[in-house]
């Protein structure tokens, strides 16, 4: 499965977007037959529901449940352990779709796309903060749904399978460290601040040394000429 996942990745070129989508489709029924991507819809409007349980269950995919509030995501997500969330942003009760996104990444490994009328630029950047796979805007027609959801499928077959020195990078991706701006620690899981290379070497694959760039050596020591 690793090779065949290095063969989409190297077809993945902007001359060769269609190679790509096919490889992609190919790898998705591959995994559509050896188990169905499971998915959650978060959606308020029923028409908007149906139409998209419709389009996911015709393809493959098997839907574990549509739900109509921010609040009701988390809890299902949490619950559920859906392999794709599929999220509306306007929604019933306070917590809209972004806000439901943010709490879902912090406790269920899965991916989000967004599926909305929204297209203003502040609410595409609050969407981006919370590292989407997609962002669809409304009316989407069946064949860019699928599409979207393959993509999500090998996303989440690639992470499954990725080289077990890659998986730490995968998951510091999609849960970004809180960092210090004046003292320059991190906050660790438990909440407690920590020096930086401290907290990076005992959580990442990455170890690190010491050295001076050339712009601080001239800054602090005054040095004078190129140096490299």
């Amino acid at each position: 499965m690793p090779d065949k996942l290095d063969e989409i990745v190297r077809a993945f070129d902007v001359s060769r977007l269609s190679e790509f989508a096919r490889r992609c489709s190919e790898f998705f029924n591959e995994c559509v037959e050896r188990k169905p991507i499971r998915v959650l819809i978060v959606e308020d409007e029923e028409i908007s529901a149906t139409y998209l349980k419709g389009v996911l269950v015709r393809n493959g995919f098997e839907v574990l449940g549509t739900v109509r509030s921010g609040e009701e995501a988390v809890t299902g997500a949490t619950w559920m352990r859906p392999d794709i969330v599929f999220m509306d942003i306007m929604l019933e009760g306070e917590m809209d779709g972004i806000a439901a996104a943010e709490e879902i990444n912090l406790t269920t490994p899965t991916q989000i796309l967004f599926l909305s009328s929204l297209d203003d630029k502040e609410t595409i950047r609050r969407a981006k903060t919370t590292l989407p796979f997609g962002y669809l805007v409304k009316p989407a027609d069946e064949q860019t749904i699928l599409a979207m959801a393959q993509v999500g499928a090998y996303l989440i077959e690639f992470e499954k399978s990725a080289r077990p020195e890659l998986r730490p990078r995968l998951l510091a991706a999609k849960n970004p460290e809180t960092f210090c701006i004046v003292c320059r620690k991190l906050q660790s899981d438990n909440g407690e601040w920590v020096d930086t290379f401290e907290h990076l070497e005992a959580h990442r694959v990455t170890r690190f040394t010491h050295g001076v760039c050339p712009s601080c050596v001239q800054a602090r020591f005054e040095v004078k000429g190129e140096i490299r």
